[in-house]
């Protein structure tokens, strides 16, 4: 399944069978949705697959889309104030969870299921434009980037700590803006790899 989005207006959102070319759904989006600037994610809420949807015009929710009938969700995920930059899925202690980092400084992350906030995190840097969740010695860690004062750092996914000292690549000329994040192995070491094309032992 994969999510498209048209380029005519008003925007939808369109879930779409990769296998047969199908469009399963076809959403009208609010206003403040229509962009779709931030990537949708796919994950399960009470036991039915899901899209995640995160607005950018304007303050809001991140609000959820059946994956089958298009149909909106009750459950949302507050940001109190701010928008989301970037969305991602993952699991911690066998639940899976939703993340959520932007322009509010900081990554929330909450249960799918029930929808309740699990941890808030503060990374170094502001403005987060990268998250991957993963492990490191099995424990659940989560990965963040920031693009301002950027910083690459690592915490427990559990108690919320910080794992070891974050990545100073704010200094460099131009500064380096990580895209994408994901917790990895690197022989024998957990290593959390980003784009542009880096690699950090953890």
């Amino acid at each position: 399944m994969a999510c498209q989005r048209p380029v005519s207006v008003p925007q939808r959102l369109r879930l779409v069978d990769l296998t047969t070319g199908e469009i399963r759904a076809d959403v009208p989006l609010d206003p403040g949705y229509a962009t779709l600037a931030v990537a949708p994610v796919f994950l399960t809420h009470r036991g039915r697959p899901v899209v995640a949807v995160a607005g950018t015009d304007v303050p809001g929710p991140i609000v959820l889309f059946d994956a089958a009938t298009g149909e909106r969700q009750d459950t949302t995920f507050s940001l109190d104030s701010g928008t989301a930059s970037v969305l991602a899925t993952g699991r911690i202690e066998g639940r899976e969870v939703l993340a959520a980092g932007g322009d509010f400084d900081g990554v929330r992350i909450w249960d799918a299921d029930t929808g309740a906030q699990l941890l808030n995190l503060t990374p170094e840097g502001f403005r987060v434009r990268a998250i991957a969740l993963g492990e490191r010695h099995g424990r659940p860690v989560v990965a963040t980037a920031t693009e301002q004062y950027g910083r690459v750092q690592v915490f427990d996914a559990i108690n919320g700590q910080p794992v070891g000292r974050a990545v100073d690549i704010g200094r460099r000329w131009p500064p380096l803006v990580v895209t994408s994040l994901r917790v990895t192995r690197f022989r024998d070491d957990t290593a959390v790899l980003a784009a542009p094309p880096r690699l950090w032992i953890v």
